[in-house]
């Protein structure tokens, strides 16, 4: 796939005004420059009626702070849009300024009930990017299933899971959460203790999955008092940590 053909795509989405389901899968495309991009992220705002997105971009060099940008700005407007998975992985270009302009838009998608979205291995992001994700988060009050993947984001901090974790005390309806910060070894017992402080006072969580390394400051003492913390949800059927 190459910039022509995303364009030739964009012009066949255009046509398709009713289509309430969206999968595009270019991971790996490192021809794709951000001209190429730029012409789906403009062409998705105007399918209205859009329920479901998928956007598979693993690999791709054109993804940058600008284009998740323009992604924000142009997916904010569909009020319909119930489903978001944003898999970027291996954008080496994402970073904290991308993850902020991405947040401006995220948090305007009042409809959204499933969030799906994987940094792994952008590891430009920091603390700065969690903060910045979790005041959007906290905006998404319809949110009932929430993944992030931050494995190998080796610059994230306990501060920036105490701010993502001030976003997810807001999300009264959360029924399932999946977070992954394998690798991440600036990470200690104390960011785990936000968390668990946040999650626990979700009542309806049904699943939570909690993923870090037993290295640098986390001890097998923190993962169990997050254990603790939380196994006495009464809806939970699931805790993997």
């Amino acid at each position: 796939m190459s910039d022509l053909g995303l364009t030739s795509l964009g012009k066949t989405l255009k046509k398709l005004i009713a289509l309430q389901s969206f999968h595009l899968d270019i991971a790996g495309c490192s021809m794709i420059t951000e001209q190429g991009w730029s012409k789906i992220s403009k062409t998705l705002k105007k399918l209205v009626f859009l329920e479901n997105i998928k956007l598979d971009l693993y690999g791709c060099k054109g993804i940058n702070e600008v284009e998740l940008g323009n992604l924000g700005r142009n997916l904010k407007g569909l009020k319909s849009l119930k489903s978001l998975s944003l898999d970027v992985d291996s954008c080496n270009d994402v970073n904290d300024q991308g993850l902020d302009l991405l947040g401006q838009g995220l948090k305007e998608m009042a409809s959204l009930i499933n969030l799906t979205l994987n940094f792994q291995r952008c590891n430009r992001i920091t603390s700065i990017g969690l903060k910045s994700l979790g005041q959007s988060l906290g905006k998404l009050t319809s949110l009932q299933a929430l993944e992030l993947t931050f494995e190998w984001c080796n610059q994230i901090m306990d501060f920036g899971l105490k701010h993502l974790s001030q976003g997810l005390k807001l999300l009264g309806l959360l029924k399932r959460i999946q977070l992954i910060f394998l690798k991440c070894e600036k990470i200690t017992n104390t960011g785990l203790e936000y968390l668990g402080q946040a999650l626990k006072e979700k009542t309806c969580l049904n699943s939570i999955v909690i993923k870090v390394n037993q290295s640098g400051g986390v001890t097998e003492i923190g993962i169990e008092n997050l254990k603790k913390t939380l196994k006495s949800l009464p809806d939970l059927k699931e805790l993997d940590i």
